[in-house]
């Protein structure tokens, strides 16, 4: 084995799991490996993956078959469904792209992942009701939880009746009532309490929501042009699910038990 660029790892009594570092020695390799195995009646099992973390992994041959075909096999991995259903060439290959520079590999949560692909079907099948339902209900659930969270985290992280002192520094608008909060200044208000808070791992978490709260109205308003917005429109899903995360888990990290609940 020593004559291959090769490296061994995770060592077994039973199993060794050995890399070939070029593509093209794969063949060389299990030919090698299956002469010496032979005669204690071993064999061998063949894996490509298609990063250097072996995130993404799957048996050679059905890699291979999908490779063929002009199938990406991360975005496979992630939603197979798109290359199960006739999508136009060029459709397919932005799909893919936002796929693979903007979803994998971010660390999204499994609740996030599967609104993003319930999203993507939408796409995919040129459903603007599914893809509008879809973003509508991961915002609706996001929201509730941060209205219903907010006096009592503000309080609990800058002392109580600080509610109204945040309002001002959000610049809220005094004839706005604060229990009826559009969703960009409810996301703004949680950012300057954080902000006053001091709390750390809170960056990024100031301004920048707008995008967001246009693009959950546009659901709820029929605003949004499906056929040339889909594109823009998942990006800033993806970006607000993984700011929305991170705001989230500070919340939590803060509220008692009783409000955990809530999320």
């Amino acid at each position: 084995m020593a004559i291959l660029p090769t490296r061994v790892f995770d060592p077994h009594p039973s199993v060794v799991k050995i890399e070939a570092t070029q593509f093209y020695n794969i063949n060389s390799l299990t030919v090698k490996l299956w002469e010496e195995l032979i005669s204690s009646n071993g064999h061998t099992h063949t894996h490509i993956v298609s990063n250097a973390d072996y995130s993404e992994r799957d048996d050679i041959s059905d890699a291979a078959i999908r490779a063929v075909s002009g199938k990406d096999l991360v975005v496979n991995s992630f939603i197979p469904y798109l290359y199960e259903h006739e999508v136009e060439t060029a459709k397919l290959r932005k799909i893919e792209e936002l796929v693979r520079t903007k979803v994998i590999h971010l660390g999204l949560a499994p609740e996030d992942e599967r609104s993003i692909r319930a999203a993507l079907v939408g796409i995919i099948d040129n459903d603007e009701d599914q893809f509008a339902a879809v973003l509508f209900a991961a915002f609706s659930k996001r929201e509730r939880f941060l209205r219903r969270c907010r006096d009592h985290f503000i309080n609990k992280i800058l002392g109580e009746n600080a509610v109204n002192r945040v309002l001002r520094m959000a610049k809220i608008d005094k004839a706005k009532k604060p229990g009826l909060l559009a969703l960009g200044d409810l996301l703004n208000v949680y950012a300057a309490a954080i902000k006053e808070a001091k709390i750390p791992e809170s960056e990024n978490l100031e301004g920048g929501w707008e995008q967001a709260a246009m693009l959950r109205n546009d659901c709820v308003h029929g605003h949004l042009y499906f056929d040339k917005d889909w594109e823009s429109a998942l990006t800033t899903f993806v970006q607000f699910l993984i700011r929305y995360r991170r705001l989230q888990e500070i919340v939590c990290r803060v509220l008692t038990d009783k409000w955990k609940r809530k999320t």
